[in-house]
C-alpha cells in the first residue's frame, strides 16, 4: 500500500508540455481536489502528460460555467490591493472636497491637516459645508470638537440640519 501511496503522489513532469495549460490546472488544483476528487485531478495531470491539452483546458472551462468550480478571476482582490485602492480613493475625496480648518472662534484658518504642532485638534470640515455655515456654527461645532478627547465628533445640530438641505 506504501508503495502505490508514493506512486500516487510522485510529481508528473510537464517539462515543454503547454506551460499555460499547466499553470490552468495549477491553478484550481485545490477546488478540483477539494470538490471533484483527488482522482479527477491525477487524470488530468496524466491527461497533461500525454499532451492532450485541448482536453484539459476544455474539462476545466466548462466545469466553470457548470459551477462545480469558482472562477478565480471573480476572487476577491487581495488584502494589500483593496488598502491601496482605499488609500487612493480617500486621498481624491479630500482632494475634491477641499476639506479646512476651523478654529474655535469660528473662522477658516486654512487646509485640513496644517495645524500647527502642540495644538489642540481642530475641526475640519468640507469647504461647502464651511461656507454654508454662519460663523457662530463654525464656532459651536469646532469648540464642540477640541471639548471632546475623541477622533470623530457628530456635528451639532444646527450643523446638520444645514447638511440636509
Amino acid at each position: 500500500m506504501t508503495k502505490l501511496r508514493n506512486l500516487i503522489e510522485m510529481p508528473y513532469d510537464f517539462t515543454g508540455r503547454a506551460p499555460d495549460v499547466f499553470v490552468l490546472l495549477k491553478q484550481y488544483a485545490n477546488q478540483i481536489k477539494d470538490k471533484i476528487g483527488h482522482r479527477t485531478y491525477r487524470m488530468l495531470q496524466t491527461q497533461l502528460t500525454l499532451g492532450n491539452n485541448v482536453f484539459v483546458e476544455t474539462w476545466i472551462n466548462d466545469h466553470i460555467k457548470s459551477g462545480e468550480l469558482e472562477d478565480i478571476n471573480d476572487a476577491p482582490p487581495n488584502d494589500k490591493a483593496i488598502r491601496e485602492y482605499v488609500r487612493e480613493n480617500l486621498r481624491n475625496w479630500f482632494k475634491k472636497e477641499k476639506w479646512k480648518r476651523i478654529d474655535t472662534q469660528g473662522n477658516i484658518k486654512g487646509d485640513c491637516g496644517t495645524m500647527p504642532k502642540g495644538k489642540k485638534t481642530q475641526r475640519c470640515l468640507p469647504a461647502a459645508k464651511a461656507n454654508s455655515l454662519t460663523k457662530k456654527q463654525r464656532a459651536a461645532t469646532s469648540r464642540k470638537k477640541t471639548k471632546s478627547n475623541k477622533q470623530f465628533v457628530s456635528n451639532t445640530k444646527a450643523a446638520k440640519v444645514k447638511l440636509k438641505k
